[in-house]
Order: structure tokens, then C-alpha cells, then sequence
């Protein structure tokens, strides 16, 4: 999230949407979107080792809504991640990480 406008950007709670999937269909139905970049989440270390609730609801939860409802509404989702989850060492240097890769967060 950030508080600077910019354009094709939009501020969307994830930790609401964990409780409300209503929020992300609503999204979906108002900007008709192809492709939904979901760059956001909880990424303060100290705040999610303190608050693994919150940590959950807005790297997991909420994300996963906003997924689904991107999926029904026939738009493909991009989960970006961080050095949080991945050290940078790709296996072989050859591409990019699959789903199914082994976390090797750098802290």
C-alpha cells in the first residue's frame, strides 16, 4: 500500500477481505480486471513473529480471497514475493521459483 496516487493502483484491505470475500468480488465486479498484482501483505518481520494472526490474514487469507474471486471473475493473479520467503538462490540460476520450491527466507 502505499499513500502516493497512482494510476491502475488500488489501495484494497487484505486483512478486511479475509473476513469479508464479498469486499474482493465486489473488486472484481467494478474494475473488470485480466490480471490482478498482488504486491501487498504484512511484511514487518517483528510484527509478524509478535501478531501471526494478523500475519496469516494478510499473506494468506486475504490474498487467497482476492485470488478466488479473481478466478471467478476469469482474471489471472500475480503473487509477488520477497526475500522473506527466498534467498534469491533459484535452483540451477535457470528460472524462476515454482510453487513448490522450499522457503529460504535470508533472516
Amino acid at each position: 500500500y502505499s499513500s502516493n496516487k497512482v494510476e491502475g493502483m488500488i489501495h484494497f484491505d487484505l486483512e478486511k477481505a479475509a473476513f469479508n470475500p464479498e469486499l474482493a468480488d465486489d473488486l472484481m465486479k467494478t474494475v473488470y480486471p485480466t490480471l490482478v498484482c498482488i504486491c501487498a501483505g504484512f511484511t514487518w518481520v517483528d510484527g509478524c513473529e509478535s501478531q501471526p494472526a494478523k500475519a496469516n490474514l494478510m499473506n494468506n487469507t486475504g490474498p487467497a480471497v482476492v485470488a478466488a474471486a479473481a478466478r471467478a471473475h476469469g482474471a489471472r493473479t500475480v503473487w509477488y514475493s520477497t526475500d522473506y520467503v527466498f534467498d534469491g538462490g533459484v535452483k540451477g540460476a535457470s528460472g524462476p521459483y515454482a510453487e513448490t520450491d522450499r522457503p529460504s527466507p535470508l533472516n
